[in-house]
């Protein structure tokens, strides 16, 4: 398989504060089930190395809490695909280097959206993206991961999975 055909999964957060850690999580759930194409990246979610981490890839899938203002353990399917970054969105939400993401795409959103942006910009981003957001309820440094997101983890770890087979499938 060739560089230009990959698929990387980028788990993204802190697992050190609390629902933030949720990403790993849903990664740690799924590695054994992800297809054997894929590459995995677990991430601060600095652009730089969200960027670096895609680099050859065509399509990747970005897990990671969400803090939108939906109930705790909700679990959000986003896809980027739009060739112009800053045409990815018309909707409420942060907007970051002309690129408006939805509130929920990430706790991380500006490192996420400046990724997105700039690897639009610089033809350093995937052809598909595909955000994977857990609603958060608490995020404090040393906090665990809250009832209302492990009990999420199933169906998160579920919509993981299938969108990175649905990937490597479409890449073939």
């Amino acid at each position: 398989m060739t560089g230009t055909r990959r698929v990387a999964v980028l788990a993204v957060g802190n697992r050190f504060a609390g629902d933030d850690g949720v990403g790993f999580a849903v990664l740690d759930a799924a590695r054994a089930d992800l297809p054997a194409e894929v590459v995995v990246h677990e991430l601060d979610g600095e652009a730089g190395r969200v960027l670096e981490a895609w680099e050859g890839c065509r399509a990747a899938v970005i897990v990671d809490a969400a803090l939108s203002g939906s109930p705790p353990g909700t679990v959000h399917r986003v896809v980027v695909d739009a060739p112009d970054p800053s045409l990815a969105w018309n909707g409420p939400g942060p907007r970051v280097l002309g690129l408006n993401l939805p509130a929920h795409a990430s706790t991380h959103g500006a490192g996420v959206a400046e990724a997105l942006a700039l690897g639009g910009v610089l033809g350093r981003r995937p052809h598909e993206v595909v955000l994977v957001g857990i609603e958060g309820a608490r995020f404090g440094p040393g906090d665990g991961l809250s009832n209302e997101v492990v009990h999420a983890l199933p169906g998160a770890v579920r919509l993981l999975v299938a969108e990175a087979e649905r990937l490597v499938t479409s890449t073939l």
